[in-house]
Protein backbone atom coordinates (compact mmCIF):
# COMPACT_ATOMS: atom_id res chain seq x y z
CA UNK A 1 0.00 0.00 0.00
CA UNK A 2 0.96 3.73 0.14
CA UNK A 3 3.50 4.78 2.64
CA UNK A 4 1.64 7.42 5.27
CA UNK A 5 3.74 9.31 7.36
CA UNK A 6 2.15 9.02 11.48
CA UNK A 7 2.33 12.36 12.23
CA UNK A 8 1.10 14.04 8.96
CA UNK A 9 -2.19 15.56 9.39
CA UNK A 10 -3.87 16.60 5.43
CA UNK A 11 -6.40 18.36 6.87
CA UNK A 12 -4.52 20.92 8.63
CA UNK A 13 -2.78 22.24 5.66
CA UNK A 14 -5.78 22.65 3.37
CA UNK A 15 -6.26 26.61 3.59
CA UNK A 16 -2.65 26.84 3.82
CA UNK A 17 -1.56 25.97 -0.24
CA UNK A 18 -0.73 28.87 -2.32
CA UNK A 19 0.86 30.58 0.65
CA UNK A 20 3.80 27.91 1.13
CA UNK A 21 5.01 28.95 -2.40
CA UNK A 22 4.95 32.31 -2.40
CA UNK A 23 8.35 33.01 -1.45
CA UNK A 24 10.04 30.20 -3.00
CA UNK A 25 12.97 31.66 -5.33
CA UNK A 26 13.17 29.50 -8.92
CA UNK A 27 16.92 29.76 -8.38
CA UNK A 28 16.78 27.43 -5.10
CA UNK A 29 18.96 24.15 -5.14
CA UNK A 30 17.96 21.09 -3.07
CA UNK A 31 21.31 19.10 -2.08
CA UNK A 32 20.41 15.21 -1.95
CA UNK A 33 23.39 12.97 -0.61
CA UNK A 34 24.08 10.16 1.24
CA UNK A 35 20.73 7.86 -0.31
CA UNK A 36 21.37 4.36 -0.70
CA UNK A 37 22.07 3.24 -4.28
CA UNK A 38 18.91 1.56 -4.16
CA UNK A 39 17.41 4.92 -4.65
CA UNK A 40 16.02 5.79 -8.00
CA UNK A 41 15.30 9.38 -9.62
CA UNK A 42 11.64 8.17 -9.72
CA UNK A 43 11.95 7.83 -5.22
CA UNK A 44 13.34 11.32 -5.26
CA UNK A 45 10.59 12.64 -7.37
CA UNK A 46 7.56 11.35 -5.21
CA UNK A 47 9.22 12.40 -1.96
Amino acid sequence: GRWKHDLFDDNANRGRIGQRTSGVNSTTKLLIANLDYGVTTSDIKVI
